[in-house]
């Protein structure tokens, strides 16, 4: 087992946003969404820090349009610091 230093957040910081893609609905930290909801929380997180990290997990039976549509909004939103996966299902 490998020993990981991790610096603690600091009073300003954003946490750490995971967005999933599952066949007609996203997730963001694992609470569910809505398009409109996620619009109006990247546009909040584009706001306090544009620079901040997106970890988007597409699950493979979801339409190619859903990543599509929030990849849109992403780039609606300047937010640009993506980490793109696709993955098989939980």
């Amino acid at each position: 087992q490998l020993g990981v230093a991790r610096p603690q957040p600091g009073p300003g910081d954003v946490p750490m946003l995971r967005i999933t893609v599952f066949p007609n609905t996203y997730t963001i930290n694992d609470k569910p969404v809505d398009l409109k909801g996620m619009d109006h929380i990247l546009g909040k997180l584009a706001a306090t820090d544009p620079t901040q990290s997106l970890t988007i997990q597409s699950i493979n039976a979801a339409p190619h349009r859903q990543l599509v549509g929030l990849l849109d909004l992403c780039l609606k939103r300047n937010l640009t610091n993506l980490v793109v996966v696709s993955s098989a299902g939980f």
